[in-house]
C-alpha cells in the first residue's frame, strides 16, 4: 500500500516542509489485485473486503466493478453480480474486458444469444488482444446449450487466434471426434 502515498519535499519560509498525498486510484488497484488474490485462493471474506474498498476508493473504475460482479458469481449471488457487471459496462461500453466478462457471465446464467452480443463485440474491438479467449468462452457456451456446430466453429476461430492454447487444442480435438471427423480429431489430439 506505500504505492498508494505520494511524497512531496518542497521549501516554505525557509523551512523543509513535507506533504504526503493519498492516491485513490492507486490504492484501488492494490486492493483490487489483493481482492482477486484472494479469490483465486478460496478466502472469500479477504476477497470481499479488498474488493469492496478498491469501489470506495474508485467507484468508477470498471474493473473494479466487474470484478466485484465476479466476486459475487463466485459466490453464487447473481443478481448482486449482474448489476455490477451492468455498471462495468455502463462505464466502459467499448472496453473489451468487460465485454468478455460480462458476457462469459450471462453465459453462466444461461442467455446464450444475449452473451454472443458481448462476446462478440469484444472480439471485434481491434486492440484486444485475446480474442482467443473469447471464442472459446463461445464455445464453452455453445456446448453448455448443446449448440455442437457453433462450438466447432468457435473453437475453431480460438485456434486460428492462438494455436498454442493445449486445453483449447484438446476440446477442438474432442469436438472433432464428437462430429465423426476422426482424422481432423486425431490431428488436433497428437497437436
Amino acid at each position: 500500500l506505500f504505492a498508494c502515498v505520494t511524497e512531496r519535499t518542497f521549501l516554505d519560509s525557509k523551512k523543509q516542509v513535507r506533504s504526503l498525498e493519498f492516491n485513490k486510484n492507486d490504492a484501488a488497484k492494490t486492493r483490487l489485485i489483493l481482492g482477486l488474490s484472494y479469490l483465486e485462493n478460496g478466502r472469500f471474506e479477504q476477497a470481499k473486503i479488498n474488493l469492496e474498498q478498491a469501489l470506495v476508493f474508485a467507484p468508477e473504475r470498471a474493473d473494479v466493478n466487474y470484478s466485484l460482479g465476479y466476486y459475487y458469481q463466485v459466490v453464487g449471488e447473481m443478481e448482486q453480480a449482474e448489476s455490477y457487471y451492468v455498471k462495468a459496462i455502463k462505464l466502459e461500453p467499448k472496453n473489451p474486458d468487460t465485454l468478455n466478462n460480462y458476457g462469459t457471465f450471462l453465459c453462466r446464467i444461461g442467455q446464450m444469444d444475449k452473451a454472443e452480443t458481448y462476446l462478440k463485440k469484444a472480439i471485434n474491438i481491434s486492440k484486444y488482444t485475446r480474442a482467443a479467449e473469447s471464442y472459446e468462452n463461445l464455445a464453452i457456451c455453445a456446448l453448455t446449450n448443446e449448440e455442437y456446430d457453433k462450438a466447432e466453429k468457435y473453437f475453431e476461430m480460438s485456434f486460428k487466434h492462438n494455436p498454442s492454447r493445449a486445453n483449447n487444442v484438446l476440446s477442438l480435438a474432442g469436438v472433432k471426434y464428437a462430429s465423426g471427423d476422426l482424422v481432423a480429431a486425431l490431428d488436433f489430439y497428437s497437436r
